[in-house]
């Protein structure tokens, strides 16, 4: 063979190397994507929120956007009544006119303290699931022909801090408060229940304060021979009912 079929044939064998080199690249490409190898990590979808969470969510950006509009009126009042108040000195103005501006100042101050009050409501509202009572044990003991139940409580409460409040205080909003709001929780009532109806002595147990796990043991006399009863809670102006099944000593 000749040396110019030679390097023909070596053309040939080249380009159909390329071709189906490209061709698998195409068939790979129009293919299904591969599949995650057994024990690769995957990204968990978050739950989507419930109604009552997102209108909170909700409630709480509408009260930020209303304080930065207040705080944006009450520098623009100020500023008209210092304005007002120089051409008043120099009797350009009269006093109707200058005290028509200062009464509007007066009342831009008060939607934006209003407004810095609504915030921190209204976030303090959102974060009404992080105070937790956990009722870490329950006993019924008899005692000659009474029947006692002793209930230990603990504060299981998140720690929380008003972000969106700190955040107008680093953006020079609002002057600095306290964003550090405590876990413990204060006016506790409980009460054994069966269904609705209370069959403990006493009636209720009122607890002052109970501070971050810190327990409190109860006791009560059960007055009706019961297997499980409810524990109920009343504190943060809310009631929580939890079902308990007794466990004798």
């Amino acid at each position: 063979m000749t040396a110019r079929p030679c390097k023909i044939f070596a053309l040939v064998l080249a380009s159909m190397m390329v071709l189906l080199f490209v061709s698998g690249q195409l068939i790979r490409a129009d293919g299904p994507s591969p599949q995650p190898e057994a024990g690769a990590a995957t990204v968990e979808k978050k739950a989507p929120k419930t109604k009552e969470e997102r209108l909170r969510a909700l409630q709480l950006e509408e009260a930020e956007l209303t304080l930065r509009q207040k705080e944006l009126m009450m520098k623009e009042k100020q500023a008209d009544f210092g304005n007002m108040e120089a051409l008043y000195n120099n009797k350009l103005v009269t006093l109707q006119e200058f005290n028509d501006a200062k009464k509007d100042m007066e009342e831009a101050i008060l939607a934006y303290e209003q407004a810095k009050l609504n915030l921190q409501m209204w976030e303090l509202e959102s974060w009404t699931a992080a105070w937790h009572i956990t009722i870490k044990d329950t006993i019924v003991k008899d005692e000659g022909d009474k029947k006692y139940m002793t209930i230990t409580l603990v504060n299981t409460s998140e720690q929380v801090k008003l972000e969106r409040t700190q955040r107008m205080i680093d953006e020079g909003i609002i002057a600095p408060v306290d964003t550090e709001v405590s876990p413990e929780i204060n006016d506790i009532y409980v009460s054994i229940k069966e269904n609705d109806s209370i069959i403990s002595d006493p009636y209720e147990i009122y607890i002052p304060s109970l501070k971050l796990e810190d327990p409190v043991t109860l006791k009560f006399e059960l007055i009706k021979d019961v297997e499980s009863v409810v524990v109920s809670m009343r504190y943060e102006e809310q009631e929580e009912k939890r079902n308990i099944h007794l466990k004798k000593v």
